[in-house]
């Protein structure tokens, strides 16, 4: 599954190293050992092209793959899920939020090389 994200993919790229991201067809599921109750330490993707799973087919495919205090589920797109889809979560009690990210064309390179903390700690301001 190809994510048009640049947000969703940046997660995935630079996940703790104790995670691991399934491509499951239908939602990619992301799971992180060392957070299991962080929102997104468990959590899944439904892809821009939608899922065949209902609202409520998603919520048991969570449950399946993740032993956590919540539920946490991304899609892959700038747009809401359809007003049906919004419309079942929310009699199941569930609240959206939106959330926003920034995102590069381009990385420059960097001005300085920081590799150590004590390079950090001795860094001069630009």
């Amino acid at each position: 599954m190809n994510l048009t994200s640049p947000i969703l993919r940046s997660d995935l790229a630079l996940l703790p190293a104790d995670a691991i991201w399934r491509d499951c067809g239908d939602v990619i599921s992301v799971h992180t050992s060392s957070a299991p109750n962080f929102f997104w330490g468990n959590y899944m993707i439904v892809p821009r092209t939608g899922s065949s799973c209902s609202a409520a087919q998603l919520v048991e495919l969570f449950h399946q793959r993740f032993d956590c205090d919540h539920i946490a589920i991304a899609w892959d797109s700038d747009v809401l899920p359809s007003r049906a889809t919004l419309n079942a979560f929310d009699r199941m009690g569930f609240e959206f939020v939106q959330c926003h990210g920034l995102s590069f064309a381009e990385i420059a390179e960097p001005l300085m090389e920081l590799s150590t903390n004590d390079a950090w700690r001795e860094r001069k301001p630009c």
